[in-house]
């Protein structure tokens, strides 16, 4: 097999209040009959949480991985901003995150103050 054809994005995200970046390194990996799986993996490390690891396997395509890896950040906290995407070593311009194209409730639930009743 071929050593994969890798590229990466770069997602802004904001946790607790902390805006911080997570690289997504994405791998081409084209098996013995040429069929082309795609891999990302990537690794959060912030002042509240030691280390998070994120896989996403099998993506139909760059989209589908991306867009699977935002939910990923979101189900686990994480308030994604904007991404990039690394092409040929060089960063692309940013781009926002559309909040329509996502389920952001869980956020909103997790940041909504508590409600008391005596």
């Amino acid at each position: 097999m071929d050593s994969p054809e890798v590229d990466s994005f770069q997602v802004e995200i904001i946790k607790q209040g902390e805006p911080s970046l997570v690289d997504l390194l994405v791998s081409t990996i084209r098996g013995a009959r040429g069929k082309r799986k795609l891999h990302g993996e990537a690794i959060v490390s912030d002042w509240c949480t030691p280390i998070i690891q994120f896989e996403v396997q099998h993506a139909k395509d760059i989209d589908d991985l991306r867009d699977r890896f935002i939910r990923q950040l979101v189900h686990r906290g994480y308030m994604p901003k904007r991404y990039r995407e690394r092409v040929k070593g060089k960063l692309t311009d940013w781009r926002e995150i559309n909040p329509e194209n996502y389920d952001f409730s869980p956020l909103a639930a997790a940041t909504a103050p508590a409600e008391f009743s005596e």
